[in-house]
């Protein structure tokens, strides 16, 4: 009886184990996938913020930093930060939204708190002046949903294989 119960335990974690490898698995090709094909502002729109915030994490990856997720900063969801020293913030907004200064102002105040004196807010909209100049100020990056858009395709380029025909050398 005793010998069962083991094995039906056994059994539960193996089948746990594999699934959980599985799921994770499929979760990274689903984020390398969205990196490799988002095209417009209007499909990361339409993405859940935690699948943008993990193709973020993939693009800084792919861009030489360490990456971790971090809920020290974010307001709606968790926010990354990169090497230690860059708070990155998603904020999810219209591609015709303005971010109000008082957004730049609670990540600085989130800043502050966790000791990180740099940071990255990015919207797919973009900011008003007095945001954008705020933010210089407070060593803050502004990125916009044009600049998102392009720092996916630099990645992209950088990850993108170039084809080059060889001609076939015939044997004479």
């Amino acid at each position: 009886m005793l010998l069962a119960y083991f094995i039906c335990v056994l059994l539960y974690i193996i089948f746990d184990f594999v699934s959980r490898l599985v799921n994770k698995t499929r979760h990274k090709k689903k984020i390398n996938r969205l990196l490799a094909t988002v095209n417009t502002k209007d499909e990361l729109l339409y993405m859940r913020e935690t699948e943008i915030l993990n193709m973020l994490a993939l693009l800084f990856q792919k861009k030489g930093y360490k990456v971790k997720t971090t809920d020290k900063c974010g307001e709606f969801v968790n926010g990354l930060l990169l090497d230690d020293v860059i708070f990155v913030e998603l904020q999810k907004n219209s591609p015709k939204h303005l971010l109000e200064i008082e957004t730049a102002i609670k990540f600085t105040y989130c800043m502050q708190q966790a000791s990180i004196h740099r940071g990255m807010l990015i919207t797919l909209g973009d900011f008003k002046l007095n945001t954008k100049l705020y933010c210089h100020k407070d060593v803050i990056e502004c990125v916009n949903g044009d600049q998102l858009l392009a720092m996916i395709r630099e990645v992209r380029m950088q990850t993108d294989p170039v084809k080059i025909k060889q001609p076939r050398l015939s044997n004479p």
